[in-house]
């Protein structure tokens, strides 16, 4: 399994075939020598017992570093998924469609400029749903940098409502940065609605590919 932020390792069949064909290719030279220079055959016990022993300490180091990278990479997915799941709570969608409703009811009254930030703070519930949209999309684009969250899992189940978010309400944000003198307010949630848009992914910079299923 592969995803943006990690790869989940197997020991896949050309590893195997290879380890086997290392492994059969020391084993034969071993035995060659063994038997084609007698005199030299307690060295030559020696070094097999060395080879053997390094074999089995890098094989174990080996496979105890895939091990631990793959656990690692699982518990990002799961991180994911788990906020992935409260972002998508009843309670958290409940609000944001009520945030939703009180803007579509009112279109006349929400001019994209200062006035949004004036007529979404007439009603505390729903400046609440907003802020609290916002500042929990704030914590995935600051999750998602330090490679908590797996960004490509994110990217396909939240794309559509964080770039939403920001271009509805960028006069909100803007008018909360002017307020606060604070030109960094919500700045996590923009980098992460432009980058996006533009189909790069933030922890990264790489193009972001979609592919349908058929």
């Amino acid at each position: 399994m592969r995803t943006k932020d990690g790869v989940i390792i197997d020991f896949t069949i050309p590893i195997k075939i290879g380890i086997g064909v290392i492994i059969f290719v020391i084993i034969s030279s071993l035995t060659y020598l063994f038997y084609n220079f007698p005199l030299k055959r307690d060295s030559i016990e020696f070094f097999s017992i060395l080879i053997g022993s390094i074999g089995v300490a890098g094989y174990a180091a080996y496979y105890s570093i895939i091990h631990a990278q793959n656990k690692h990479n699982y518990s990002k997915i799961q991180h994911t998924i788990e906020f992935i799941g409260f972002i998508n709570s009843i309670e958290l969608t409940r609000l944001r469609f009520r945030l939703q409703s009180y803007m579509q009811d009112n279109k006349d009254e929400q001019i994209k400029d200062a006035s949004q930030y004036v007529y979404i703070s007439k009603n505390e519930d729903i400046a609440l749903a907003l802020k609290s949209s916002l500042n929990l999309f704030e914590s995935l684009s600051i999750a998602i940098q330090f490679c908590y969250i797996d960004e490509v899992v994110a990217n396909k189940n939240l794309d559509f409502i964080i770039i939403y978010f920001y271009d509805t309400y960028l006069p909100f944000i803007e008018t909360v940065r002017e307020k606060n003198n604070d030109s960094f307010i919500y700045d996590e949630v923009e980098k992460l609605a432009i980058s996006w848009k533009n189909k790069k992914y933030l922890s990264s910079g790489e193009e972001i590919v979609y592919t349908k299923v058929r």
